[in-house]
């Protein structure tokens, strides 16, 4: 199997002729052309090989001066220095190869995502991510990240406008890692959708292996993926950036945030922004959610057909909210906890089910849902 890489990678250089050898190079294998450029910049052409076959790349080729060792422009790595180009490669040719060794020169991050991509069979190979939903599955992934989506549209919003001209775009992704929406730099929104990134693919790491949208999924913390750091060789050209958007209340997953460019327009101050950007967008839903609260709880208490003493009031993502003092106390007696109804306890009585309590609507949305325990021993599971 062949494995086509990136157009062109870059190559330390500090030699006294001018030609080089990139570590991913084999006996055997044609060597790369190298040539001198006016004022002293190396440019690198050439290929290396993935279990017996030339590889050849396919991106602009990349820049770098004479005497110094090479990275993709304006990328770092944080914490510590850029990634070398070859030896990531050679470490990553030699795990999809089969060699099971410790690998050296590659981000403990970034190796341990190659080996649950191994694990989990994604394709080396692969040079887009799978796409997963058709539009009308798209459109119902966007109408349950409603809230998500509401909360990051002014974010998504300023991104159409300071990100254009920029070589970068940026993505919104649900918990699911699935793209929802997409903002930008046309060209760059145009070259993503080579790769399938854009809205209905799936980039989580067992999907479309190591990237930024699925590592930071996996490992629930802001990362950024360079080029070559990438799992599958098709995706080696892009740089990414991303953090995830988690809920104030009780931190699970409600997306990624993720910030995408060709390597020499992606730089180290995109995963400072990525997570800014989540974090304003994580401020605007406790905002919104704080609002949502105050007018259920004002909805309930204008209802005089409820029991309030033996009410649980449920917000929109079912957790309670408020529970009547005698409900605490019969619930107390049962061993049951109501807030085990937002992750759908099995061991549940249908009654405090959320499926089974009453819907509360401000206007056309339903804002949460209300419950009244009943008195004495009703049935239990």
């Amino acid at each position: 199997m062949a494995y086509r890489i990136a157009d062109s990678v870059a190559v330390p250089f500090r030699g006294r002729t001018g030609r080089v050898r990139p570590s991913g190079c084999r006996s055997g294998v044609r060597k790369p052309d190298a040539s001198r450029a006016d004022g002293g910049v190396l440019r690198y052409r050439g290929g290396w090989t993935c279990r017996g076959r030339v590889v050849q790349a396919a991106v602009p080729t990349i820049k770098i001066r004479v005497g110094e060792d090479a990275v993709m422009q304006g990328e770092t790595q944080p914490p510590g220095d850029p990634p070398s180009v070859p030896s990531v490669f050679d470490a990553w040719e030699t795990l999809v190869t089969g060699d099971a060794r410790a690998v050296a020169g590659v981000r403990d991050l970034v190796e341990n995502s190659w080996r649950r991509c191994l694990k989990t069979g994604v394709d080396p190979a692969g040079r887009e991510a799978p796409l997963v939903c058709s539009e009308d599955r798209l459109g119902l992934r966007r109408e349950r990240a409603e809230d998500l989506r509401g909360a990051a549209a002014p974010v998504m919003g300023d991104a159409r406008a300071f990100l254009a001209e920029t070589g970068t775009m940026m993505v919104l992704a649900d918990p699911d890692g699935v793209v929802l929406d997409v903002e930008g730099d046309g060209r760059t929104r145009d070259r993503g959708e080579v790769i399938r990134l854009m809205p209905g693919a799936d980039w989580t790491e067992t999907a479309s292996g190591t990237n930024a949208i699925g590592t930071a999924l996996a490992l629930g913390a802001p990362v950024q993926i360079h080029a070559v750091e990438h799992f599958c060789a098709g995706i080696k050209q892009w740089t990414c950036s991303a953090a995830v958007i988690r809920d104030p209340v009780d931190r699970t997953a409600l997306g990624v945030l993720d910030i995408s460019g060709l390597s020499g327009a992606h730089n180290a101050h995109c995963l400072a922004l990525a997570v800014t950007a989540a974090g304003r967008i994580e401020g605007r839903i406790a905002k919104r959610d704080l609002n949502l609260r105050a007018r259920l709880i004002e909805a309930v208490l204008s209802e005089e057909r409820w029991p309030m003493d033996r009410l649980v009031v449920f917000d929109h993502r079912g957790r309670p909210v408020r529970i009547g003092d005698r409900a605490r106390r019969l619930l107390k007696e049962m061993a049951l906890d109501p807030a085990r109804t937002a992750t759908g306890g099995a061991a549940l009585p249908d009654w405090l089910k959320i499926e089974a309590a009453e819907p509360v609507f401000d206007a056309a949305r339903r804002i949460g849902a209300v419950c009244v325990v009943p008195q004495g021993r009703p049935h239990l599971p």
